[in-house]
């Protein structure tokens, strides 16, 4: 895909980049409070990996969100690791994949209208 000329200089490495700047910036705070796990909502996920458990029951898959769920259970079931280190790895690097999915939505759109100026890295950090 070619941009026109000023609308991204990040060119090829832009995704990566973006990523890695998201992945940073949400890692501060799991950094800061290692090795306690930060908010309620981390005991909670840890005890549903340990129970290996994506959804208790069947119905629970039409009326909760279980995406989640679904990537770090088997997550934690193949790593066989400490699950508050696998969550304090796990937030950085959902985040990072929204920056990341930002800039490719904005560099779409400065691809789409051809406009001058700006830039879609610039867009995605704005918008995290």
């Amino acid at each position: 895909m070619r941009l026109p000329h000023g609308v991204d200089s990040l060119g090829n490495r832009g995704l990566p980049l973006v990523f890695g700047i998201g992945f940073l910036v949400r890692s501060i705070p799991e950094i800061l409070a290692f090795p306690f796990p930060i908010g309620f909502d981390t005991v909670h996920y840890a005890a549903v990996m340990s129970r290996f458990t994506v959804w208790p029951h069947w119905s629970s898959f039409f009326t909760s969100s279980w995406l989640l769920y679904a990537l770090i259970v088997p997550a934690y079931w193949l790593l066989r690791t400490d699950a508050f280190l696998l969550l304090k790895m796990v937030g950085p690097v959902l985040f990072g994949m929204n920056t990341a999915g930002i800039y490719w939505f904005a560099r779409a759109k400065w691809v789409k209208t051809e406009k001058k100026g700006g830039s879609a890295g610039l867009d995605s950090l704005l918008g995290t």
